[in-house]
């Protein structure tokens, strides 16, 4: 994610292809390990659809992310995730 901060032309045409790629065949791309804003404003123009890291939220336990997720949804923000727990993710 780094090289995206810079604008560094190779690591544009990296992501745009995985997410071009992705999209084709139906996926979901996810992003991880994104800490600026930098890098989520160009994932976002290259239409990633989903975005994870420390620029985001830190890392935190399950319940944690309900919570937050919970809270958000109350807002009437529905750009989240929904969690799974690891059953639902096995089954």
């Amino acid at each position: 994610m780094r090289e995206l901060d810079g604008g560094s032309p190779s690591a544009t045409s990296i992501v745009q292809a995985i997410v071009t790629l992705a999209h084709s065949l139906n996926l979901t791309v996810v992003a991880e390990g994104v800490e600026t804003s930098s890098q989520m404003a160009r994932l976002k123009a290259l239409r990633c659809d989903v975005m994870q890291g420390y620029y985001l939220h830190r890392p935190a336990p399950a319940e944690t992310v309900r919570g937050l997720l919970a809270a958000s949804r109350a807002k009437g923000d529905n750009t989240s995730v929904p969690v799974q727990t690891p059953c639902e993710f096995a089954a």
